[in-house]
């Protein structure tokens, strides 16, 4: 008989989740199925908040990519000011945001960052020599599946966690890029009736959705494996002859899901050599962070990669019951709606202008 096996709570995720697998008479996997079980509502407890709070709010959505959050909605309420940080302030927050992609402990990053560098390179010769060959052995195959990629590029086409370019990639290496503000020209969301999560999809490629995995539609991969596949090239010395070598290798784009694992060690020693560069800029450490803002813009789209799916906060349909929120006699720009999944989004009242500049920092 057919029986299904239920995992729940799956935890250290945004939020729980509960795995359903489903078996058939003879005990195979014959469908799963991962559910988000929590509803966040965070879209709805910041409305009315002042945009200038979002960067503090949003990142207690997770306690794994807390900086990705906090980076992003920053980006996105720059653009509803209408500003441009300082370049300190961005370097600075693309230092924050590339430490986060390695790891938590400030002060033993900081103190030891060629270290982590060195043993980077170290774990993927080890890996090399000892780990992949052993899964390539043991298990061909598992998890494959054929489906596109979206990551972020540069103006070179090169890999970037920090800004630039969305690259969406098809599963035979086509591939259309875009700024974060087009992207509903480009990404559409779906609901699904076992979670509360919202599915995005490939919507400009016009083949619709479907989770089947015989016949998927509209389905692309993030993370990893997918920036490493929609970047032409690393800008970095080690990271990019890493590249080089596993293209040379699996091609472009590679699809096993196994590869995620060599892609993470490409991505490791990149963010160690970035990291390096950054700080060697020597106008990291100026003190010009800040700049004055008068919000004027409507909207706010910005997009910078997660440890999951790049997430851009943007514009969502205007909401006019929000009014203006008073503080200290001063007129803030209050958060008319956020809208959760591919586009977080949330927007400043058209209608509304401030007395005066807000004091925007990184």
């Amino acid at each position: 008989m057919t029986r299904c096996i239920t995992i729940k709570p799956v935890t250290r995720i945004e939020g729980h989740a509960s795995i359903h697998i489903q078996l058939d008479e003879e005990g195979n996997v014959e469908d799963t199925k991962v559910a988000l079980t929590s509803l966040r509502g965070f879209e709805k407890f910041v409305e009315g908040k002042p945009a200038e709070e979002l960067p503090g709010i949003v990142s207690r959505i997770c306690g794994i990519c807390p900086w990705m959050h906090h980076i992003a909605s920053n980006k996105a309420v720059d653009a509803c000011f209408k500003v441009t940080p300082p370049r300190a302030g961005n370097l600075l927050r693309e230092l924050m945001l590339t430490m986060a992609h390695i790891e938590d402990d400030r002060t033993i990053f900081l103190d030891n960052l060629a270290e982590l560098l060195d043993f980077s390179l170290f774990s993927m010769e080890y890996a090399k020599k000892e780990v992949f060959p052993k899964f390539e052995e043991v298990y061909p195959g598992l998890g494959d599946i054929t489906t596109g990629f979206i990551g972020i590029v540069d103006s070179n086409g090169a890999l970037n966690l920090y800004d630039g370019d969305i690259r969406l990639m098809k599963s035979d290496g086509t591939f259309t890029g875009f700024r974060p503000e087009d992207y509903p020209d480009h990404l559409a969301e779906t609901t699904v009736p076992f979670s509360y999560g919202a599915f995005a999809y490939a919507k400009s490629w016009g083949e619709g959705f479907s989770l089947d995995h015989e016949a998927h539609r509209g389905i692309y991969r993030s993370n990893t494996l997918a920036r490493i596949n929609v970047a032409d090239r690393i800008a970095t010395p080690g990271a990019g002859a890493e590249l080089e070598a596993f293209r040379d290798r699996f091609g472009r784009p590679a699809q096993s899901t196994l590869l995620y694992h060599h892609a993470r060690l490409i991505e490791a020693i990149y963010a160690c050599e970035r990291a390096l560069e950054l700080l060697k800029d020597p106008e990291i450490i100026s003190p010009e962070i800040r700049t004055k803002a008068i919000p004027s813009a409507r909207a706010g789209p910005m997009t910078p990669e997660f440890p999951v799916p790049p997430t851009a906060w943007t514009a969502a349909e205007r909401s006019a019951s929000v009014s203006r929120i008073q503080r200290a006699g001063k007129s803030v720009q209050p958060v008319k709606k956020l809208r959760p999944g591919t586009g977080m989004s949330f927007l400043l009242d058209p209608i509304q202008t401030a007395r005066e500049g807000v004091d925007w920092p990184v």
